[in-house]
């Protein structure tokens, strides 16, 4: 019997790479490896729509929680991967099993970047990468309440909107001297600036962060220069470490993500890489990149699926 196609990663790269299998005609056995115990969804609707409590689980899924299931996917995901033997075409899971491959799928995602300036065991200390964290933040958005959001980025900045129109009060703290300045031009900059600003969030930029007061919660923010900021709640937002560790320890070609070729292809033979994890070149020439956006997800997931299945057509 032929090894089974795996994807490790059940995020939207991966979810999206399984069903697109399956659409596909692949009617072999299918295993798809996750960390949340969720179908997979898409990650933009936490800082809006999850945060505001318009949206759930079901509204930001790929797919029903029934539809794994009715197609023949195995999900996992109470036994993560722990190691990988690309020789052998082989992975250990956290329980000592091991399942051969034919050919698999890195979408390994990323976690959020921590701070050590804010212990992260705070109870009021909030992070923004998974669903469940979002509706942990939800329960601290409380009409009136003081929320600090570290980081300037997109999801600094969505979670700022959501708060101020769910009625906190939000200052914004910005290492940078502009906002989303990794991504956005300054112009673009300026606008978001003055925008945040005429709907109540005190933004600060050019800040240096000093630590947290308190204990088991954080009842300050601390800055470099002597300032403190009162909260009832902090949201760190400083960027994303993309999850490499599988790759690096099975040695694949690494750099800040799982390098891949223009088919998606590893430097190990039938295995592939595709979402935020991945890092890839536009053309043959130019330097490698990862991107981490909601189009990149879908489309890298739906092109390593073909490319699973032979159709060798290059990521453009």
């Amino acid at each position: 019997m032929n090894a089974p196609l795996i994807i490790v990663g059940a995020g939207h790269a991966g979810g999206r790479a399984a069903l697109t299998l399956r659409d596909q005609g692949y009617a072999g056995r299918l295993i798809l490896i996750g960390a949340e115990p969720h179908v997979p969804y898409e990650r933009p609707p936490l800082s809006k729509g999850v945060l505001r409590g318009s949206v759930d689980l079901a509204g930001c899924s790929l797919c029903a929680d029934t539809r794994l299931t009715e197609l023949g996917i195995e999900h996992l995901t109470d036994n993560p991967v722990k190691s990988l033997d690309p020789q052998g075409h082989r992975l250990q899971l956290a329980d000592g099993d091991e399942l051969p491959y034919s050919r698999l799928l890195l979408a390994t995602g990323g976690r959020a970047r921590c701070l050590a300036q804010i212990p992260r065991h705070l109870s009021n200390v909030f992070y923004l990468r998974t669903h469940d964290e979002a509706l942990a933040l939800r329960g601290a958005l409380i009409h009136g309440s003081r929320l600090v959001i570290i980081g300037a980025g997109f999801i600094g900045l969505e979670v700022a909107a959501t708060a101020r129109a769910l009625g906190c009060q939000v200052t914004l703290l910005e290492a940078g001297p502009r906002l989303a300045g990794r991504v956005l031009p300054e112009e673009v900059s300026r606008a978001l600036l003055d925008l945040h600003r005429q709907h109540g969030v005190d933004v600060q930029l050019n800040v240096v962060l000093e630590g947290v007061q308190g204990n088991e919660r954080a009842e300050s923010v601390l800055l470099v220069d002597g300032r403190s900021v009162l909260c009832d709640a902090v949201v760190v937002g400083v960027g994303m470490q993309p999850n490499i560790e599988l790759a690096v320890a099975a040695g694949l070609a690494v750099g800040q993500g799982i390098r891949v070729d223009d088919r998606l292809r590893t430097s190990a033979p039938d295995i592939f890489a595709a979402g935020d994890v991945c890092e890839y070149r536009l053309h043959p020439e130019g330097v490698y990149q990862r991107q981490e956006t909601w189009r990149n997800a879908e489309a890298q997931g739906r092109h390593s699926a073909l490319n699973m299945l032979g159709y060798d057509l290059p990521f453009q």
